[in-house]
């Protein structure tokens, strides 16, 4: 990218080096890139000997030397280091994470070994002075060897292929002490090979778990804490999203997923077969090295194919599934949603605390105006704060619970005729939330979602009077914020004409194909948005596009 000033920081870096013979090597080193000293290379095996620069100067003159900044380019810097394979090393330093403590050094010693010059003097070095240039190195300056790179992933599949070790990506906690009592980490088991899907490809990865033995809290790579209290979030978001045990995904991707979806209407499986088929028409480097690398080293993903067979779960790695996709699309909006709302130190203790945590955001949401920060003044001229408009999305349906709850709402004088659906998810095959589902069991009621759409066309007034003893779940009016607003304002459900329109008497055409349904679905949704443009709020309609829902909604 151009010349650097890079003498300043390099002698920074060298300072920091705490043997002093490699420290003056390394100053030598960079005398030469500085001035073109030469000197004999015999000397190097002498840690006394007196090491000159081209007119003569002793070492102890570098640093004046290098004061004057003399902007230098990367090219030599490259061409000197390479001879030695320290570009290698230092690269390899920031790789492989110091975390992973001894295995460290191995993991090093395997890309190096394979991946050096020959005749190099790095291709013999013993593994005890392979350990100090390491120690050495990990305490340089930081942006020194970042100025480096990455180490490319042609040297990472020559290793991890030979080897066979996924040696692509190194994942582990961004910490080596416990947050809680400051303690040194130790392994909590060996690494484990995942696969971590990105825009330049699957690349294979070892996954390392820490433990603080004293508070018994484990550091996974993207939460810590312990199976009896919880686990919980870091405070900086990882690269990586984790979407089962054994795959994780790129932010970035999720990030694709959601702009897709508002402009595009892609699904969790088009997006795979997009991911999938760009992979394979592009021949990609390292998607055709995954597939050889889980031939001869599977990454058992079958949790993620159900639908296939074992051996098809170990050999379609390098393909992304439709599932992997859509747990890593969830798990990061939630945790986006739960950074924004200042909860990331939320609690996840099972895999069913993510439909809880989820639970808990609608019902914020249900009483929320989204926030409108900045107004602009192209903002104001077009209305923003005066105008506002509501319509419905009747795209935007999901299947709800089959079981009718009261329409009057208990408390007022009069009764309110408003939706009388129960907003919660069937259980899968079910026409029941779960809740209603052994509430519907407990009055001899069939509950699988044919049976009971049978039994509800022969028998419409049981079906009415069912559930008019609960009175305690969650209702249309909860989810959807009016509950509240009723109770502020009381006198509503006086007026007259306030109910529902009833479906017989609709002549819209919005039972357009609902008689292919078996299940009962919302609505889609309403919104509210200013002149400017910007949504207020949005909720789920149930039933119809009736008044008073609309009615209620908006005062809301």
């Amino acid at each position: 990218t151009g010349e650097l000033d890079y003498p300043e920081m390099a002698k920074r870096a060298a300072q920091s080096v705490e043997c002093k013979k490699k420290k003056k090597i390394m100053l030598r080193r960079l005398d030469d890139l500085v001035n073109g000293g030469s000197h004999d290379s015999g000397k190097d095996n002498h840690e006394n000997s007196a090491i000159t620069c081209g007119d003569g100067v002793e070492i102890g003159a570098v640093p004046t030397i290098l004061e004057s900044k003399k902007p230098v380019t990367l090219d030599p810097l490259i061409s000197l280091f390479s001879n030695m394979n320290y570009i290698l090393l230092l690269k390899l330093v920031n790789h492989v994470p110091a975390n992973y403590k001894r295995r460290r050094i191995q993991f090093i010693r395997d890309i190096l070994s394979i991946n050096i010059t020959e005749g190099s003097v790095a291709e013999t070095l013993p593994l005890a002075e392979l350990i100090n240039l390491v120690q050495d190195f990990s305490s340089c300056n930081k942006e020194f060897i970042g100025l480096l790179g990455p180490v490319t992933q042609e040297c990472l599949w020559k290793a991890t292929l030979q080897k066979g070790a996924p040696y692509n990506l190194f994942l582990s906690p961004p910490i080596d002490n416990c947050l809680s009592c400051g303690g040194m980490l130790q392994a909590h088991h060996a690494p484990t090979a995942v696969v971590c899907y990105t825009w330049d490809g699957p690349l294979p990865a070892l996954k390392m778990t820490l433990r603080c033995e004293g508070c018994s809290i484990n550091y996974r790579y993207e939460q810590y804490g312990n199976n009896k209290e919880g686990y919980k979030y870091y405070a900086t978001p990882r690269p990586l999203v984790h979407c089962s045990q054994l795959a994780y995904m790129d932010r970035t991707f999720c990030v694709n997923m959601g702009a897709s979806g508002h402009h595009g209407w892609i699904s969790f499986e088009s997006m795979a077969e997009i991911y999938n088929e760009s992979m394979r028409v592009s021949k990609n480097s390292n998607f055709i090295n995954m597939i050889k690398f889980c031939h001869s080293y599977p990454i058992n993903l079958e949790e993620d194919y159900e639908d296939n067979t074992l051996e098809n779960a170990k050999l379609n790695v390098a393909e992304i599934h439709r599932k992997t996709i859509a747990n890593g699309f969830w798990n990061y909006e939630l945790e986006e949603e739960l950074r924004e709302q200042n909860l990331q130190d939320y609690m996840f203790v099972r895999t069913s605390d993510r439909e809880k945590a989820m639970t808990m955001i609608d019902e914020l949401r249900a009483t929320t105006v989204y926030e409108h920060r900045n107004c602009s003044q192209e903002c104001e001229l077009r209305g923003c704060g005066k105008l506002f408009s509501v319509d419905g999305n009747w795209k935007l349906c999901y299947p709800i619970c089959m079981y009718r709850v009261p329409k009057e709402i208990l408390g007022f004088n009069g009764a309110l005729q408003y939706v009388d659906s129960c907003p919660n998810q069937p259980v899968a095959g079910m026409a029941f939330c779960e809740k209603h589902y052994d509430e519907a069991s407990s009055q001899g009621l069939p509950c699988t979602l044919q049976e009971f759409r049978n039994y509800s066309r022969k028998a419409t007034q049981k079906n009415k009077n069912i559930g008019n003893s609960d009175d305690q779940l969650l209702t249309a009016g909860d989810c959807q914020g009016t509950s509240a607003t009723l109770a502020q304002y009381p006198k509503l459900v006086e007026l007259d004409n306030c109910g529902e329109v009833e479906e017989s008497t609709t002549t819209c055409n919005k039972e357009t194909g609902e008689t292919k349904r078996i299940q009962r679905w919302t609505r889609g949704i309403w919104i509210c948005a200013s002149g400017g443009g910007h949504i207020q709020m949005w909720q789920p309609l149930y039933q119809s596009e009736g008044p008073a829902q609309v009615f209620l909604l908006t005062l809301t």
